[in-house]
């Protein structure tokens, strides 16, 4: 009889792990976003990804793009270059992107279908995204949005350590998904090795691959640059000091090549309450990215008409 109960109890318990195993499935786990190294960007998003975390859809195409992998024959093309604020993380479903978000608003202005590509991925800076734009190009786009946040003015170099190292970034998936939430349960620091810049200035090196972009697309393209502030830089006393002198050689290199810049610090301040746009430091909140996108919006309608007025309805 001991026996027995014994071996009830253990069935139990069984079909117990069972059931959350399943059930953390459903919400997401055992399936996270995979990533592949890469010697131009340092990482990016493995290719042909479709998954549900969360509750929240994410789709990656053939180019490690957060788009389906249909490209619009005809009709305009914006690229949009970014970090975890256009790549929207687990947290934010693909409609919701801000990329989806902007060919929204852009559809609904000119009156034609048309795409934003996601070419981003989480702590890109301008290096990686300068890796990535020299291997794939630019799609054919007429427009390309790089658009920062401030502590991309300090990023390092591109590097594939995390790939496989780093639980945010797993170059495959977990044996279970009971495997991944005790994972994420547990204390696991990771300490990456220290890069140093090459010029022992980071915001000399990424403002020379700013202009390397700029030298790149605006043969075929028009490249416009928006910066999106941290949150702690909003109101008073506002950026650091190093901050300001960062953003100041942003505008001075931006201005000398005849680069349109969209600066959001200002716009947010001028709202009531300008930190209900952040789910933390850095990332947007869906109303966040519902501003980010509007505002980008906008400013390539009103900078770059000449490239995309072929493509304007008539109507």
């Amino acid at each position: 009889m001991r026996a027995i109960a014994q071996g009830g109890a253990a069935g139990l318990l069984l079909m117990g792990l069972l059931l959350l195993e399943l059930g953390l499935r459903a919400l997401g786990l055992g399936n996270p976003p995979l990533y592949v190294a890469d010697p131009e960007a340092g990482y990016r998003l493995r290719p042909h990804q479709r998954l549900r975390r969360w509750g929240k859809r994410m789709v990656i195409n053939q180019h490690s793009l957060r788009n389906t992998g249909e490209m619009p024959p005809a009709g305009w093309r914006v690229l949009l270059l970014g970090d975890s604020i256009v790549h929207g993380g687990i947290w934010t479903d693909q409609a919701h992107t801000i990329s989806e978000q902007v060919r929204q608003f852009l559809v609904l202005r000119l009156g034609r279908p048309g795409i934003v590509l996601n070419a981003a991925a989480p702590s890109w800076g301008p290096q990686n995204q300068w890796g990535y734009l020299r291997q794939f190009g630019t799609f054919g786009a007429q427009v390309v949005v790089l658009l920062l946040n401030t502590d991309d003015l300090f990023a390092p170099p591109p590097t594939d350590w995390p790939v496989g190292r780093d639980r945010q970034y797993p170059r495959r998936r977990p044996p279970l998904a009971l495997w991944e939430a005790l994972s994420l349960l547990l204390p696991y620091p990771t300490q990456r090795p220290a890069t140093r810049p090459p010029s022992g200035d980071p915001v000399a090196d990424n403002l020379l691959t700013i202009e390397q972009m700029r030298q790149f697309v605006q043969p075929q393209a028009q490249l416009l640059v928006a910066l999106s502030p941290l949150r702690r830089e909003l109101k008073q006393p506002g950026p650091r000091d190093y901050e300001q002198v960062a953003r100041q050689r942003l505008s001075t290199l931006l201005a000398a090549g005849n680069v349109p810049f969209l600066d959001l610090l200002p716009r947010w301040n001028a709202l009531r309450n300008p930190e209900a746009l952040y789910r933390d430091g850095i990332h947007p909140s869906p109303a966040g990215n519902t501003q980010i996108s509007q505002a980008i919006a906008e400013f390539i309608l009103h900078h770059a008409s000449r490239h995309l007025s072929p493509h304007l309805s008539r109507h």
